[in-house]
């Protein structure tokens, strides 16, 4: 159903059946994103030896102070042994640390180790009214490399006590910031709704708003 609904929005949708338009999306929105690169403990039962490692992605945000706040998944990084980020900007990994986690929304803050600069590339937020059922999303893959663009909506709200998150479906499930059709920071996936779900639960734009202290005019952007 969720397959069939993002299909028939992409029959509908004059922008994503514009290649020369997807191509244009697709750069302006790689370059606001930093991609993730966590190193996790061995699986239970496999040899301790060998570590696993796992890909995201975060964004930056930033506060009504204007300070920069770079943000993934909480699921990604969990029990986290090394942390490294890039962009497209800054090809090169750059060792990377969890600064802290915000537990109610199931967010990380990521800074980069050391004294090498690595600006980080501001996601404005979308408009809070924009988080909602049927909003078309994309969402891009190996931002800094082979940038890969994906598509999808969201889904609805999640049922309570998750009421405030979305469910999203979109090809990519943790740590995956998703943007509106002009670039803007729609939500960013956490992690699957349930261990087997085909939609994933999203902290939303609204909230992120909520956090870093935006009201519905500091810092909303309305541009195009």
């Amino acid at each position: 159903m969720i397959s069939l609904l993002v299909s028939l929005f992409m029959l509908q949708s004059p922008m994503l059946a514009d290649t020369q338009a997807m191509a244009k999306l697709r750069d302006k929105v790689a370059v606001k994103i930093v991609e993730v690169d966590v190193k996790l403990p061995a699986l239970e039962g496999t040899d301790q030896s060998f570590g696993r490692n796992m890909q995201g992605q975060a964004a930056c945000v930033l506060d009504a102070k204007g300070k920069a706040h770079m943000i993934t998944s909480k699921f990604l990084v969990d029990g986290e042994l090394g942390v490294r980020i890039r962009s497209k900007n800054n090809p090169e990994w750059v060792d990377a640390k969890v600064t802290s986690t915000n537990e109610k929304l199931a967010i990380a803050f990521l800074e980069p180790k050391g004294d090498e600069p690595f600006p980080c590339p501001e996601s404005k937020l979308a408009r809070s009214f924009a988080a909602r059922a049927y909003t078309p999303m994309v969402s891009i893959d190996n931002p800094a490399t082979y940038p890969n663009l994906f598509w999808g909506q969201v889904v609805s709200n999640a049922e309570s006590p998750l009421a405030e998150f979305l469910l999203t479906a979109t090809g990519l499930p943790i740590g995956y910031p998703l943007f509106t059709l002009d670039g803007k920071l729609l939500a960013m996936n956490l992690r699957r709704y349930t261990p087997t779900s085909t939609v994933f639960l999203a902290v939303s734009c609204a909230q992120l708003r909520s956090l870093f202290k935006l009201g519905k005019k500091d810092k909303e952007d309305t541009t195009r």
